[in-house]
């Protein structure tokens, strides 16, 4: 890592083909980028960015830019030397200023993927019948995202993806859209299997919405009591796959020793020894936790029980549950149930707060067998009660943990990736203890990658899901 540089970060590459020019000769703007923004998110089903552009050469009105073209973008960061390249589709033009002594013009071009602009061209009605959440989602992707193929694991490139006994729970694909297509290469879809079938109509929708729609209505009851699927896009391709997924997966994936790059530490004072770059590359320069507790919003919310009123429209009978938070066995960031001590509350306030009567009401209409039906004339169990009151519940306390933190560079950080934080004492005297409740792992979230004067910032938030998942502190430093 010769060129080591923390923050560093270089556009080296942006090769604009205009529309329907494709073969000819592209227009590298690289040199007329001061800035660029990338934002990814579990909760975002394409990446998004933006490079604003000091245009001295009038290509705006020469080429001239239309908010159609194509941009392959080579990014570079000197941390870690992470290379990033992305064929994108230029979809948007705006911030247009002419500058008054020069002879310059300023302008910020807004960018997606190739492969989800193409697929938001599209939209469909269809319906599926008897087939798995998951299988429905790889039907979609494959006829408007693109052709996959099988992944083949080589030492560069091994991962260890969740998996449950005599049976596995993932799928991870090449994205085999072109040969010539930079966006394929070295991108992947990765896949939760699901088993409960579903009997769903897609209403007009594009392909996105569509995956999402099916998400939402995707449950599991073994590995996953919260049933909670995203469909997202990241550097490294999409995702259809639950929380705990993500979670399992950052476990097994963890390499041990404190030069793990996905480990972090922040105290009041930062390392700025040149020759220490291991601190370096992993120092937080903020970390905030917005809001800690809330308790009118834990009543309102449904964050302890919920009552489910459900109207069965076949047999004209209604049937009311109560869904308890602590008895849902949901699981923290090592694995394990949730149990009282994890919480942020007391055992007993949560017992003489929270009560059916002042639950969180939903009502749901049924129109379903609760067994599996063969006829094909009622549908099958659809699990809206189990989805409605444990989502309400885990989404809750999984917003109540999310913190706010960044550092220089890491163009490595992806949304769905698991860090290891250690947050010291405030004591000026004694740095060496972590903070018992902040310290552990989290789940990246959202990140936001966004360069000025070439100093890259990597802004994330995090999800934590329990407060006392401290691990033990592998940091080198000890000021």
């Amino acid at each position: 890592m010769a060129d080591f540089n923390s923050a560093r970060c270089d556009v080296i590459k942006a090769e604009i083909t205009p529309f329907g020019r494709e073969g000819s000769k592209p227009f590298d703007i690289a040199d007329m980028i001061g800035s660029f923004t990338i934002s990814q998110s579990i909760n975002q089903v394409s990446l998004l960015g933006s490079v604003d552009v000091l245009d001295g050469v009038g290509m705006l009105e020469t080429i001239p830019l239309r908010g159609e073209e194509k941009m392959l973008l080579k990014l570079k960061c000197y941390d870690l030397d992470t290379e990033i390249e992305l064929e994108t589709r230029i979809y948007k033009i705006d911030g247009v200023e002419i500058a008054k002594t020069t002879k310059q013009v300023s302008y910020t071009l807004h960018f997606i993927t190739e492969t989800s602009f193409q697929a938001g061209l599209r939209r469909f009605i269809s319906a599926f019948k008897k087939k798995s959440a998951s299988t429905i989602v790889k039907e979609i992707f494959q006829k408007y995202y693109g052709q996959i193929s099988p992944h083949k694991q080589t030492a560069e490139n091994s991962e260890k993806l969740p998996e449950s006994p005599g049976k596995t729970l993932s799928e991870k694909y090449d994205l085999d859209l072109d040969k010539s297509d930079i966006d394929s290469k070295k991108r992947n879809f990765y896949l939760e299997r699901t088993d409960l079938n579903l009997h769903i109509t897609i209403p007009n929708y594009s392909p996105s919405e569509a995956i999402s729609f099916v998400s939402r209505r995707t449950f599991r009851d073994d590995n996953n009591k919260s049933s909670s699927f995203r469909f997202f896009e990241t550097y490294s391709g999409f995702y259809f796959v639950s929380d705990e997924w993500l979670v399992e997966r950052g476990a097994k994936n963890v390499l041990p020793g404190s030069q793990n790059k996905n480990i972090f530490v922040y105290y009041p004072f930062t390392v700025n020894d040149p020759i220490a770059t291991d601190e370096q590359v992993r120092s937080l320069i903020a970390f905030e936790n917005p809001r800690r507790v809330d308790v009118g919003s834990e009543l309102g919310g449904g964050a302890y029980k919920n009552m489910i009123v459900e109207y069965d429209l076949l047999r004209h009978s209604i049937n009311t549950t109560t869904y308890d938070y602590n008895n849902q066995n949901f699981k923290g960031m090592k694995g394990k149930p949730f149990s009282p001590v994890t919480d942020v509350h007391s055992s007993d306030f949560i017992k003489e707060t929270f009560t059916p009567e002042n639950a969180k009401r939903f009502l749901i209409l049924k129109d379903f067998s609760d067994k599996q039906s063969g006829t094909g004339l009622i549908r099958s169990n659809l699990n809206l009660k189990e989805i409605a009151a444990r989502r309400t519940m885990y989404n809750h306390h999984l917003n109540s943990t999310i913190v706010s933190a960044s550092t220089r560079g890491r163009l490595d950080i992806e949304p769905g990736q698991v860090i290891d934080v250690r947050i010291k004492t405030t004591d000026v005297g004694d740095q060496k203890n972590s903070n018992s409740n902040l310290s552990g792992k989290y789940l990246v979230h959202t990140v936001i990658h966004k360069t000025s004067d070439g100093i890259l910032t990597t802004a994330m938030s995090l999800m934590k899901y329990d407060w006392t998942d401290a691990g033990v502190d592998t940091s080198s430093n000890s000021i």
